[in-house]
């Protein structure tokens, strides 16, 4: 089973498991701050930089608009899904944006909403 790490932006407490050879590791927008901070190099960094400058030294990036009908975030989500994810895991809960369904109802919601109808709960 491939398993996806998403860095996402927000307040950043660490890992309890650390990415293997293997696992798809994303970075959404300046989740890839927390990533790097983990001393991880994500397979691929994608957002619309609306709350980072994005890296120059980093060329794995997938830019997005900024207006645009999904978050960074589900958009990670979405790309863990095409490339054959099958567990999450999020590393940071999104501190801004309105979000106040508690982080692991969100995280499940993301990815029931990426997967599409007919997905049992």
């Amino acid at each position: 089973m491939k398993r996806c790490f998403i860095f996402a932006a927000g307040t950043y407490y660490g890992l309890r498991e650390r990415p293997q050879t293997g696992d798809l590791v994303l970075a959404a927008d300046a989740g890839y701050l927390a990533c790097r901070q983990a001393g991880i190099t994500p397979d691929l960094l994608l957002g619309d930089f609306d709350s980072m400058d994005q890296p120059a030294d980093f060329d794995h990036v997938c830019r997005v608009p900024v207006e645009k009908d999904d978050t960074d975030t589900m958009l990670a989500v979405k790309t863990g899904l095409e490339q054959g994810s099958a567990s999450f895991t999020f590393t940071a809960a999104p501190a801004a944006g309105g979000w106040t369904t508690p982080w692991p109802i969100c995280r499940h919601c993301c990815i029931c909403a990426a997967m599409g109808p007919g997905i049992p709960l």
